[in-house]
């Protein structure tokens, strides 16, 4: 009988030290906690701060379809991404590992842009990403971007038919109310231009009167969606351009381009 207590005390104070040095089942949000500390770094806040940086600043733009400046800026655009990508901000040429993080980090730029419907950064991007300055540079490119190609090219065309799916597309967004669709700026501005030209072209070359209307029927409609855009969406912000339209690009070669106005 002593012997019996004995033992059952024995197991009870083990169930106790057992109980004393037991983890708490986790939470899941303490999971959550746990595997963003492991797993995110600087450069995805990087990201996530370029990405809300950049939308502004797509709002901004719109306001800019039409104007003398906008060829312009958008020039700009694509030449600081460029010059990421190949230099440091010494000026120098950067380094394999450094070029090839830089072209990953705007391939994730891209990709989230598009995804978060801001096809204005989207589309600066990837012309940054295949412009000659960054294709001359020699390192492997990540195994996704051929994906991402396909994916832009699939959802804004081609040039030489002036990117005539995002245009549709921006004229389906608005048909709908699709209050996240942010247009690309440059497209729609490219777009007004091209037409213009080719109307003035149809006119001087002497082409029926039907198809000079049908093609002047068309752009009305665009004009229509850009000017739409134009007074919504070009007024959701109050900020100014960020650095990336307004800086030329042998004035400055680092990621504040980005992120600062």
């Amino acid at each position: 009988m002593h012997k019996r207590k004995k033992t059952d005390m024995h197991n009870k104070g083990r169930e106790l030290l057992l109980q004393a040095y037991a983890k708490p089942k986790p939470r899941r949000q303490s999971i959550k906690r746990l595997l963003h500390c492991l797993f995110h770094t600087k450069d995805d806040d990087f990201v996530e701060e370029c990405l809300k940086a950049c939308k502004g600043s797509s709002f901004r733009l719109l306001g800019y379809v039409g104007k003398d400046i906008m060829p312009k800026l958008s020039e700009r655009a694509i030449g600081n991404l460029a010059l990421l990508i190949c230099q440091d901000e010494d000026g120098k040429s950067n380094k394999t590992h450094q070029a090839k993080k830089q072209f990953s980090l705007l391939c994730t730029i891209m990709d989230k842009a598009m995804d978060n419907g801001d096809h204005n950064t989207a589309w600066i991007v990837d012309k940054a990403l295949r412009s000659m300055a960054v294709q001359k540079m020699h390192f492997k490119r990540p195994k996704r971007f051929k994906g991402l190609i396909e994916k832009v090219d699939k959802a804004y065309g081609i040039h030489d038919r002036i990117y005539a799916k995002h245009v549709y597309r921006a004229i389906q967004a608005h048909a709908q109310d699709q209050k996240e669709f942010i247009p690309a700026a440059t497209v729609l501005d490219l777009y007004v231009r091209k037409s213009q030209a080719h109307r003035k072209a149809m006119q001087q070359n002497g082409c029926r009167k039907e198809w000079i209307k049908g093609a002047e029927r068309g752009n009305r409609i665009v004009e229509e969606v850009i000017d739409f855009y134009k007074i919504t969406l070009s007024q959701n912000t109050h900020m100014p351009l960020i650095k990336l339209y307004t800086k030329d690009p042998e004035e400055i070669a680092e990621r504040s381009v980005l992120l600062h106005c």
